[in-house]
């Protein structure tokens, strides 16, 4: 037989024109590569001897603003509505800087699947109940983007006279969790393209497939799989949301070749998306706010994060493709020329509507960018030194070893490197990975984002039309179950799926009469929680009771869970974590609060309730967020104009290290009510400017209104001058109404300091005890679960620390 790297010698049935079925002649296949930025569909039919299976994309009809039409390819994954006309593809491209993210624009909606975050889309122009569409969270979006895929798929079938039997496969990255691949699932039921079990191809894999297909047409140079060691393949797949890593090998195994997937990279959201992110933060924003002579302090995190950062992004993006391409254009036999790290500017040809904000009108003339600051930005995301990343980004090669680590694979035993997704484009990231597989091949397909639809058309081919699994998926990541004490793996990375029949029989309750018990599943981590098995009862577990679970993987990497003890069944389907990445304890509870304000704003009109918001500042407090708390408080103190919070905001800020902000504010709050704490507060900011009668004078007022707090602090600044005796009046004044506060039990959590800092000077070993008692004060604690009625087990094997 053949050695050579062909999907015949894989699939030698497929050019057996015997054992093709009348199923595969009387039907299309159809591959749809769902991306962040950008989707593709293909499809796939029976061809001949030569070419078994032949493919091609299918042009996708896109409505212009001018009401007429145009077909292509490439449909940019954005929604738009304006004028009442629902634009889907390249229009809504170019409306994301005349539009409002969440309000009638949206992208991005792939990334954000599996995110159970209730109504993110509060402000939403198209919300239940809407004739055009409803778009209230990144699920609605999905299923209105692909009913419309479906429907243009549809129609080019009846044009071009094809089957009209049409079965798919969807691709999707390879690190997509259970509960990503469920809400997908669930969109795509939605549209009218049923699922089946085997829907669903890793994205790298696909592309593979569309790598020995265009290696069938001699589109690369073919390789032979050696007699004594198999072949390992890399496929790099950097989209725009993410960064995802597949090692293949092909190998030979009882005369015939095989190919099987042996490790996928860990979950990582970086995509070519990440750097538009990284542009707008260290270029653009940095040129907005000089431009307006602002500075960062004078813009609110959430005016960043909704307003300005998705009218830039796209700026960003042109940028970067318009240096990417100059810098591709000039590079020779795949040289990194001179000019990728020069002092020449790009500039951006467009005017920028004003951007609004609650107190600015920002104008923005010139947004450009020189080809050095973006290698520099470059340089964050081609990083080898995982301790040289900078805040918020991560390295293309922290996702490439951890791919090669699973693999237990050294960089020089990777024979083929293989290109695939828009942001491979970047001549930056090829001239990293040509500098560090030194010994390998690269392969750049000339059309990197067609790839991976055309080899998801041909998995349909082979998996709907002759039931062949080419590339067996596997699990990325360790599922664990949380026991007392330790988190336990019960499927371990790498594991081939489908996978049904694991059984844990040595479980049991930790305690007798134990009421309830919980076993928190996880992927990849413990902090990584994707459901939790609850079982109650009202007359109690015994420790002799005996817990059973068991777990089936389909093919689609969903999982579901069974949970027996005594006559009590319980069945589990994965449900939605709150993040597709791990999440602390803190950042659960946050992200619970987050679903119900957003959920309550969209039943408000889009503004949330105030006592609400007061809650989620209270939970910052106790999280020590200080920067949250006072962004929390400016929107309540907007929502409640006549209620006074100008203070709490001054506080928060100064905890949060904003001084130039908790001056602001100080003297907001002083004007707006002359309290012993606003005068307190204005009395600081004096003294930073140098008027210390001033503030001398503002602390003395504070005292005779009552403010504690100001005879500390006028207490330290008169014994520095040298009036003690005055001093110790002060702070013994201070220190009796606290001590007495202290000992009722009366003080807040926030005047523990000024109650040590009096009674260092009154007594030392009442402060010591005060600060001890702040010091073990318990905060909150945020856990999805009670590890009081965790199950235990008493095995010592497959353990790992939590």
């Amino acid at each position: 037989m053949s050695n050579e790297l062909s999907i015949q010698n894989l699939l030698p049935s497929v050019s057996n024109i015997e054992v093709i079925q009348d199923k595969i002649k009387n039907s299309t296949f159809i591959g749809i590569d769902f991306g962040t930025s950008t989707t593709v569909v293909s499809y796939a039919i029976l061809g001949d001897e030569t070419t078994p299976i032949k493919t091609d994309t299918i042009p996708i009809k896109q409505l212009n603003i001018d009401g007429g039409a145009s077909e292509n390819h490439l449909v940019p994954s954005c929604i738009a509505f304006s004028n009442d006309k629902l634009f889907i593809g390249q229009t809504a491209k170019l409306l994301k800087s005349k539009l409002h993210y969440g309000k009638n624009l949206w992208y991005s909606f792939k990334m954000e699947l599996g995110e159970d975050n209730g109504s993110m889309y509060y402000n939403t122009e198209l919300p239940q109940g809407n004739p055009y569409a409803t778009i209230e969270n990144p699920l609605d979006a999905t299923k209105v983007f692909l009913s419309f895929l479906k429907k243009e798929i549809d129609q080019f079938l009846l044009q071009k006279n094809l089957p009209l039997d049409a079965h798919y496969s969807v691709s999707i990255p390879a690190s997509f969790e259970a509960n990503q691949r469920k809400d997908l699932k669930e969109a795509l039921n939605y549209a009218g393209i049923p699922f089946k079990d085997n829907l669903f191809i890793d994205e790298p894999n696909a592309a593979f497939l569309s790598y020995l297909m265009e290696s069938n047409s001699n589109h690369y140079r073919n390789y032979n799989i050696p007699l004594d060691s198999p072949l390992h393949i890399l496929v790099f797949d950097f989209g725009a949301g993410t960064c995802d890593i597949s090692i293949l090998e092909i190998g030979r195994k009882q005369g015939k070749l095989y190919s099987k997937n042996i490790a996928i990279s860990k979950y990582e959201q970086l995509g070519g998306d990440d750097i538009d992110k990284q542009i707008v933060k260290q270029i653009l924003f940095p040129q907005l706010l000089k431009e307006n002579n602002l500075t960062k302090d004078d813009i609110r995190t959430p005016e960043y994060e909704k307003i300005i950062l998705p009218k830039l992004q796209p700026i960003a993006e042109f940028l970067k493709v318009k240096i990417c391409k100059s810098v591709s254009a000039n590079m020779i036999d795949r040289a990194f020329p001179s000019m990728a790290t020069s002092n020449q500017r790009i500039k951006f040809p467009q005017t920028i509507p004003d951007i609004l904000l609650p107190q600015y009108k920002l104008k923005y003339t010139t947004p450009d960018i020189s080809f050095e600051e973006f290698s520099k930005v470059m340089d964050n995301f081609i990083q080898q030194n995982e301790f040289q990343h900078t805040e918020n980004t991560h390295s293309i090669f922290s996702v490439i070893e951890s791919a090669m680590q699973k693999a237990n694979l050294n960089k020089d035993y990777i024979d083929l490197v293989l290109f695939v997704g828009g942001s491979s484009y970047n001549p930056y990231i090829q001239n990293a990975l040509k500098e560090y597989f030194i010994h390998s091949e690269m392969a750049i397909p000339k059309d990197l984002q067609s790839l991976v639809s055309t080899g998801a058309g041909v998995n349909s081919f082979l998996q709907n039309g002759l039931n062949i699994d080419m590339i067996s998926p596997i699990v990325s990541e360790p599922i664990l179950i949380l026991l007392q004490n330790k988190a336990r793996v019960i499927v371990k990375e790498g594991t081939e799926i489908p996978y049904k029949g694991i059984v844990i029989e040595d479980l049991h309750p930790q305690k007798d009469n134990q009421y309830e018990i919980e076993i928190p599943i996880c992927v990849s981590s413990s902090d990584k929680i994707l459901n939790i098995i609850k079982i109650k009862s009202d007359v109690g577990f015994n420790k002799t009771d005996n817990i059973r679970l068991e777990c089936d993987i389909t093919h689609d990497k969903l999982i579901h869970f069974k949970a027996f003890i005594r006559d009590l069944e319980v069945q589990v389907e994965p449900i939605n974590p709150f993040a597709n990445r791990a999440l602390t304890t803190e950042e659960i509870a946050e992200k619970r609060w987050l679903k119900i304000i957003n959920n309550n704003a969209k039943e408000n009109g889009g503004k949330p309730s105030a006592e609400l918001l007061k809650q989620l500042a209270s939970f910052y407090r106790e999280t020590k967020n200080y920067l949250k708390v006072a962004e929390t408080y400016e929107i309540i103190q907007a929502l409640k104009p006549n209620e006074r919070y100008e203070n709490t905001i001054c506080y928060n800020y100064s905890k949060a290290g904003k001084e130039k902000l908790s001056d602001k504010w100080a003297e907001i709050a002083y004007q707006k009510d002359k309290c012993p704490s606003n005068i307190h507060n204005y009395a600081l900011r004096k003294e930073k400017e140098g008027d210390i009668k001033a503030y001398e004078e503002l602390l003395e007022e504070a005292i005779r209104l009552g403010g504690k707090a100001s005879c500390v602090t006028l207490g330290e600044h008169l014994l520095y001058k040298g009036d003690s005796d005055r001093a110790m009046e002060l702070f013994r004044k201070a220190f009796d109404y606290y001590y007495s506060q202290y000992k009722r039990g009366f003080l807040d959590k926030d005047q523990y300091h000024w109650l040590i800092k009096a009674a260092n000077y009154i007594d030392k070993d009442i402060a010591e005890e005060v600060k001890l008692v702040r010091d073990n004060m318990e905060d909150s604690s945020h856990k999805w679960f009670n590890t009081d009625n965790l199950a235990s087990d008493d095995s010592l094997t497959d353990l790992l620390p939590f």
